[in-house]
């Protein structure tokens, strides 16, 4: 879908202005693209992962979360083909009072360990119509990667990557046993950040 682009000097003249006449644009702007979702029947997803940062960034006063928060609102009250996904590692309820009272109409989904039959299917069954090649993954090593990520989402995604990256790289169509035990260090080293956070919460 095409749309008319909004123009960042537009939105910085604007907040020059007052932060609201910032929102009133860009609200402006989404009212055209909703009109073009409307005639195409479709929903514009807008996402935002680790939601909390948002509280940190209102507290430092790099933006005016109050109104954020009632901007949040307003699109969930009056944009039918708008919808928000928030996902980060707390709720709106342990966020606060101030959060809770802007978001009573959401629904709470807790994203958890995959089940196995999950974790085979997501690794064997490919939505690419056009890719044609052998499954680079044989039934051992679809095992061995439950075994090793005990259904941890992030961590089944990290080790495919890493084997995919592994492969793409030796110029092989088929992964082994050992690749796996190999991609496990290299997730390790490679994302040891993500581990000391984990650790630490």
């Amino acid at each position: 879908m095409r749309a008319e682009k909004l123009e960042y000097a537009r939105l910085q003249e604007a907040n020059q202005k007052s932060e609201a006449a910032a929102y009133h644009l860009f609200e402006e702007w989404l009212n055209d693209i909703e009109r073009d979702l409307e005639q195409e029947d479709k929903t514009l997803l807008l996402t935002f992962d680790e939601f909390e940062i948002l509280a940190e960034a209102g507290h430092a006063i790099y933006l005016n979360l109050s109104l954020l928060l009632d901007w949040f609102r307003s699109v969930m009250q009056n944009h039918p083909r708008l919808a928000l996904l928030f996902s980060g590692e707390r709720t709106f309820s342990e966020m606060g009072p101030h959060w809770v009272s802007h978001f009573v109409t959401v629904q709470t989904l807790r994203v958890s360990f995959l089940h196995p039959a999950e974790v085979r299917k997501l690794i064997t069954q490919l939505d690419d119509p056009d890719f044609s090649a052998e499954q680079p993954f044989n039934e051992d090593i679809v095992e061995e990667i439950i075994r090793v990520t005990a259904c941890h989402p992030f961590l089944v995604q990290a080790i495919c990557s890493v084997l995919i990256d592994s492969l793409n790289l030796e110029e092989r169509t088929q992964a082994h046993i050992s690749d796996v035990r190999t991609a496990v260090n290299q997730v390790l080293d490679r994302w040891n950040n993500y581990f000391l956070d984990l650790w630490i919460r």
